[in-house]
């Protein structure tokens, strides 16, 4: 994800990743996902 984030910097709309991920972690009834998708935009760079 890390090297995602670093290559397709311009493509990639964070707020509408983030707003995807809500709605997954709410219907499958999880809450790890967004903490993992910060964590890796920190790593990356771009947070």
């Amino acid at each position: 994800m890390v090297t995602l984030l670093r290559v397709q910097d311009a493509c990639i709309d964070l707020a509408r990743v983030g707003r995807l991920l809500q709605m997954l972690e709410s219907a499958l009834g999880q809450s790890d996902l967004i903490p993992a998708f910060d964590s890796a935009v920190a790593r990356s760079g771009r947070g």
